[in-house]
């Protein structure tokens, strides 16, 4: 068992531990001062700085530092900045990368160090099932050919965007529908197959609804996957064997309290000549006021919304 180090520093060596410590707190302190795009050339200058002081550090380290796992440790633990930690990696001899208890407890620090994970390693599977436990993203680091359902599915339970990271080949519905759950914004993310298909499009808004904004046309407007849509949202009726939307009574529920997204599904649902003769009707007797339709607007209804305004005149959209 490797002995304290730190029992048997001189005075110097001291010294160099408390310059390290105070290198990455200035650059802390100092970086977290230039945020905002106008500081963006003032950081990167300031990172340069900091990673010519940092190699300048760990070169003038005695060998018996390189060569200690426990201070190593200390310095990646004590880093402000993955910067920080690739220098010190860099300079690691293979059989402590190769040590199992080393790997798994740095990527506690900072998962993304699995990129010096070295190939084959015979323990790989543990240490990236740490890191995405801890980071999902860090996924990105892992290669391709190593990367498994179960690790993928780790990874998105972690962090939804680390589906952007994943090869097509483990992008699978259920990865995806895992993703989707968590967050809306991985649509860009879904393989285009899966988009276009009505099971996979009623299942991803089974997960989060509010995926439907995501779908594309015409998957996002069969009236199947809205009917599903205001289902969920507990719409009134729609258990009815009528084809609600054809009904201009439906359309009433657009005077209750609704929020802006049970409105778009409803506008979206509905005919077009069912919306235009009511909402003429209605605006015409003041039962309703041309913006209880200006969502027909985000639901490419654009021209049935001008084709309103031009019936009831300007005046009224205003």
């Amino acid at each position: 068992m490797e002995l304290d180090i730190f029992n048997k520093l001189n005075e110097l060596e001291l010294l160099k531990i408390q310059q390290w410590a105070a290198l990455q707190n200035d650059f802390g302190t100092r970086i977290n001062k230039l945020k905002g795009k106008s500081n963006l050339k003032e950081r990167n200058k300031l990172k340069e700085e900091f990673s010519t002081r940092s190699e300048l550090f760990l070169d003038e380290l005695p060998n018996k530092f390189i060569n200690s796992e426990v201070f190593l440790k200390y310095l990646i633990k004590g880093t402000h900045k993955k910067i920080s930690s690739n220098l010190v990696l860099a300079r690691v001899p293979h059989k402590i990368l190769n040590n199992d208890n080393f790997m798994l407890s740095i990527v506690d620090y900072d998962p993304y160090l699995i990129e010096h994970l070295k190939p084959n390693h015979r323990n790989s599977k543990a240490i990236y099932v740490r890191a995405l436990n801890n980071n999902g993203n860090a996924i990105k680091f892992i290669p391709n050919n190593e990367i498994t359902l179960e690790l993928a599915e780790i990874a998105v339970k972690n962090n939804a965007m680390a589906l952007q990271h994943l090869p097509n080949e483990v992008r699978a519905d259920q990865i995806c529908l895992l993703a989707i759950e968590k967050n809306i914004e991985v649509a860009k993310f879904v393989p285009e197959h899966y988009m276009r298909d009505f099971t996979f499009a009623k299942r991803s808004c089974m997960r989060n609804i509010l995926f439907w904004k995501n779908l594309p046309k015409p998957t996002k407007y069969d009236r199947h996957i809205i009917h599903y849509c205001l289902e969920k949202c507990g719409v009134t009726g729609m258990d009815s064997k009528e084809n609600l939307y054809e009904l201009p009574d439906f359309l009433k529920q657009l005077y209750t309290n609704i929020d802006s997204f049970t409105t778009m599904l409803i506008l979206s649902y509905v005919k077009r000549e069912v919306i235009l003769k009511f909402a003429i009707s209605e605006i015409a007797s003041e039962k309703a006021h041309i913006h209880n339709f200006r969502l027909l607007k985000e639901v490419d209804r654009d021209d049935l919304y001008q084709e309103i305004v031009n019936k009831v005149g300007d005046k009224s959209a205003n």
